[in-house]
């Protein structure tokens, strides 16, 4: 991660051909780009792209993943070269891949993030889409990296009991995500920073527990008995801590 890549348009604005970079998509596999999944109060219209398998036996229901791209939930897109490829990558394997945008920090701040993703959700969990995009709605799962990982935790814990229902996800995968926003004195006043605009709240409170939102914001806060599985994955050595 470069904390000072502000205008990139990926969270590792790097050129080494590394992880996803490496994937070089199969020829037929389906992409629908720009689809609308949702619109807000002030207008904005919530946009997601679909990738798929090139093909499936008719009357089959693949299991799906809303995958959450990351960038300090300020910047980021759901189509930049990495994000596609993990789409792309994921119909590949067999699923239906659904890589989600969603409100931005300064225009948007927490809840109004989660908000959106858990939509995508619901979105694609809903008949018309299942039977339009030939998803299982049993299992749909939910991947995300940095601020989409903490973003993907989220939805994971939100809510409880059955994982095939509303917003509920059957799996969780996220990468290096700032998953405790309640606890970060030992981390950099640069992850300081920009969870305090995620949060809406000044920086200088954040290490204290003074930002009233950071335990809403936190996984943990929210775990029940009822959760799907998560796997996560980390360095010990990178800018969100472990």
């Amino acid at each position: 991660i470069d904390p000072g890549a502000a205008k990139s348009g990926s969270e590792v604005p790097v050129g080494e051909l590394i992880g996803i970079r490496t994937f070089t998509p199969p020829a037929g596999l389906r992409v629908d780009a720009d689809v609308e999944y949702g619109a807000r109060e002030d207008g904005t219209l919530l946009t997601l792209d679909v990738c798929r398998p090139a093909t499936s036996m008719p009357g089959e229901r693949l299991p799906a993943v809303v995958s959450v791209h990351g960038g300090s939930w300020s910047r980021g897109d759901k189509a930049n070269a990495d994000w596609r490829n993990v789409c792309l990558w994921l119909a590949s394997e067999g699923f239906v891949a659904a890589s989600v945008n969603y409100r931005l920090v300064p225009d948007a701040t927490f809840p109004a993030q989660l908000d959106d993703v858990s939509l995508a959700v619901e979105w694609l969990r809903a008949p018309d889409q299942t039977e339009r995009f030939d998803v299982d709605p049993a299992r749909i799962g939910v991947f995300g990296g940095s601020a989409g990982g903490n973003l993907a935790a989220l939805v994971g814990a939100a809510g409880e009991g059955a994982l095939d229902v509303g917003s509920r996800v059957a799996a969780v995968v996220e990468l290096s995500g700032p998953v405790a926003l309640d606890a970060l004195g030992g981390s950099s006043t640069w992850l300081q920073s920009i969870a305090a605009a995620y949060l809406g709240c000044d920086a200088s409170v954040i290490v204290d527990g003074g930002c009233e939102l950071a335990p809403d914001a936190s996984a943990a806060t929210h775990l029940d008995a009822s959760d799907p599985p998560v796997f996560i994955g980390h360095v010990a050595d990178e800018m969100i801590p472990l």
